[in-house]
């Protein structure tokens, strides 16, 4: 393996590592993922727990824990909560 700062393995020459394989595998998966995002050109005004959930990778579960700790600025209408788009994207930004 050539000298180099990163963990990888940048010898172009030698097969890398299963585990190498694996962290670039999760890395390529979250990317896509936030491509995926971007490209979605949603112009709701709210979100639902389930949606917000869905767009983020977050567990329904954690959104709504989020939302009763007041982590995640939403409206409670009923036995639902509203969740405005700006928290999507403030959510997105600062989990990147």
């Amino acid at each position: 393996m050539s000298e180099s700062n990163s963990t990888y393995n940048t010898d172009l020459d030698q097969p890398i590592t299963r585990a190498d394989a694996l962290v670039l595998q999760r890395k390529l998966d979250l990317i896509l993922n936030k491509f995926d995002q971007i490209m979605q050109k949603d112009d709701k005004a709210y979100y639902t727990v389930k949606e917000f959930a869905d767009k983020t990778g977050i567990p329904e579960s954690s959104v709504r824990y989020y939302c009763n700790t007041l982590e995640i600025e939403a409206q409670k209408r009923g036995k639902s909560w509203q969740i405005p788009s700006s928290q999507l994207h403030k959510f997105n930004k600062s989990t990147i």
